[in-house]
């Protein structure tokens, strides 16, 4: 998987380049779910054609990190470069996922939303004898959501298998610090709602992937939800865990500052 750590930063380095170029972006979670992001498709659990725009069993439900999507499906030839560059200049390619881009079929952004959708498709899924597993990143601050907690309730109720929440656990939200809840809190929560829960390393895709593959294998008769420990704005030392770095614009020189350190990374 080393071709994939490399990858991260390469990604990376091409956020930084869309947003500075758009004027503006969500780079702090972004760059903290990338990892995360990569490990699901190089990792081969995410199914996607290139001529359909309604394949994916991927939910990126913190919508505002949809740069980071961007990237990956760029990276597989789903977006033109031509219209990534576009970002923010009047095409389909905005700050939140859109559906009319190829890999991308939930409008996501509005946060809350995006576990609920993925438990329903995971019931049409057993309904229709499928044995595809949906996933759904979201973020911790989002996790504040009644509605999210609605949604958990329900699929620890009846038992969902067939579906992997992944919680973004950066612990800064877009106003305030200290999101993160203590990891045993965290368990005894989503447990306490009938759920299966990992605690994981965010950046560390080789073993996001063997996580991933060992819960799958193990078929454990519950939802599974992984809490991602992961860092705001991972890669830049200017940026991590810096509140300010949510969403921002980058001058000359921060970006040529940005770049050089990635490039570092990346060799």
């Amino acid at each position: 998987y080393k071709h994939i750590i490399r990858k991260s930063y390469e990604l990376r380095r091409k956020i930084i380049n869309i947003v500075y170029k758009s004027g503006k972006g969500h780079l702090g979670g972004a760059l903290s779910c990338i990892d995360l992001i990569l490990a699901l498709y190089y990792g081969n659990f995410i199914f996607f054609e290139k001529k359909s725009t309604q394949n994916s069993n991927f939910i990126l439900s913190k919508g505002h990190a949809a740069i980071a999507l961007y990237v990956v499906l760029n990276d597989l030839e789903l977006i033109d470069d031509d219209l990534l560059i576009k970002m923010n200049q009047g095409s389909v390619i905005g700050e939140h996922p859109d559906n009319g881009l190829p890999g991308i079929d939930v409008i996501s952004g509005s946060l809350g939303h995006g576990l609920g959708i993925g438990i329903g498709r995971s019931i049409a899924n057993k309904l229709d004898n499928s044995e595809v597993i949906n996933y759904v990143l979201m973020g911790d601050g989002e996790c504040s959501e009644g509605s999210v907690w609605e949604a958990v309730n329900f699929a620890g109720k009846i038992k969902l298998n067939n579906i992997i929440a992944i919680v973004d656990d950066n612990g800064l939200g877009i106003l305030e610090q200290n999101t993160r809840l203590k990891p045993e809190t965290n368990k005894q929560v989503w447990e306490g709602f009938g759920w299966h829960v990992v605690n994981i390393d965010g950046h560390d895709i080789f073993s996001i992937i063997e996580v991933l593959n060992q819960l799958i294998s193990s078929n454990i008769e519950k939802p599974i939800v992984i809490i991602a420990n992961t860092i705001k704005g991972k890669g830049i030392s200017f940026m991590e865990n810096k509140l300010e770095w949510h969403h921002g614009s980058l001058n000359e020189e921060l970006y040529n500052k940005a770049i050089r350190e990635l490039e570092i990374y990346a060799n």
